[in-house]
């Protein structure tokens, strides 16, 4: 029987949570452990989900958070949309800190990755009202575009300092940011399919999420730099990925149409939305995508489920 399975973006989410479950919560927390890189920021020289490599200075620090801010402060929060678990987690995050910090905020999202011009227009209202605020966080809908790049320019250029949350910016306007590292989940994604596989020739369908963001295309990358680094023999095939916004909506619609396409998938690598949508049914009880297409992938539901049990027993190892 064909070894196919749901790898392992999943499989890291949850080893991450896991690993917190058991830990303080980070609100309480008298010190932080924050890996800081310092230096000169050379934008010509950034690249998605990497230290620019023109900050030279690493440290791993510790940080204490103040218990309030110092006077009244009002932050703009913009994120990519609140389709999912992960951004209102991420909201409510910064809702807490703010609430311990007694911080105000107002919370804008743009509906979707593919909304760039409705993120640039709730930047262009902050500039329009810079007085109200005295800082802007962001998870930006993309990486690299002149719309946010000028945007950005000018709120700097009025005293209004940006930090980048989550989605990594190209940007040299940004003052700060934290991050998730991406392309270190897309390479313990490769990793683990590599070790799942046992050297089999496999191929392999990939959802990384939404092209030209700051954080799934880091995570592709890194998911094929692991292919290079344990798959010397290329055993492992990886079809084009699939890319899309990352709404169920989109990433349900996406798995139909590529589950339709090709024939006995080994492996489906996939953003957390993909891999909900691949294995239940549709909010309007639409059938599920990886039973509907099961002659085209035989046994591919009941294999996701057996990988997802097997994951289920490795986090165990955690608690």
């Amino acid at each position: 029987m064909r070894a196919q399975s749901i790898a392992a973006y999943l499989f890291c989410l949850m080893h991450s949570a896991a690993l917190l479950a058991d830990a303080e919560p980070p609100i309480y927390r008298e010190k932080i452990q924050v890996d800081s890189y310092y230096g000169i920021y050379d934008a010509a020289q950034k690249k998605s989900g990497l230290p620019n490599p023109s900050l030279q200075i690493t440290k791993t620090e510790l940080w204490s958070p103040p218990e309030k801010a110092n006077r009244a402060y009002n932050i703009a929060v913009l994120f990519p949309h609140l389709k999912d678990p992960f951004w209102i987690s991420v909201n409510y995050g910064i809702a807490m800190k703010m609430k311990k910090f007694g911080i105000g905020m107002q919370l804008w999202h743009a509906g979707g990755y593919r909304n760039l011009g409705k993120q640039t227009l709730q930047l262009q209202h902050i500039l329009e009202n810079k007085e109200k605020y005295d800082g802007v966080i962001i998870g930006a809908v993309q990486f690299k575009k002149t719309k946010l790049e000028n945007i950005y320019k000018e709120l700097d250029a009025a005293g209004v300092p940006i930090i980048a949350v989550v989605n990594d910016s190209y940007t040299p306007s940004v003052k700060a940011k934290s991050l998730v590292s991406w392309r270190d989940l897309g390479y313990q994604s490769g990793k683990f399919l590599v070790q799942h596989s046992q050297g089999r020739k496999v191929s392999v369908l990939i959802f990384p999420g939404a092209k030209g963001t700051g954080w799934a295309p880091a995570s592709l990358d890194g998911f094929k730099q692991a292919l290079i680094d344990f798959d010397q023999n290329k055993n492992v095939v990886v079809l084009p990925p699939v890319w899309g916004d990352t709404g169920d909506k989109a990433q349900r619609h996406l798995a139909n149409f590529i589950l339709e396409r090709y024939e006995n998938v080994d492996y489906v690598v996939g953003n957390a939305l993909a891999a909900n949508a691949l294995v239940t049914k549709g909010p309007n009880g639409e059938e599920v995508p990886t039973i509907k297409h099961q002659k085209r992938h035989p046994d591919l539901y009941q294999k996701i489920y057996q990988t997802a049990e097997e994951i289920k027993s490795h986090l165990q190892n955690f608690k």
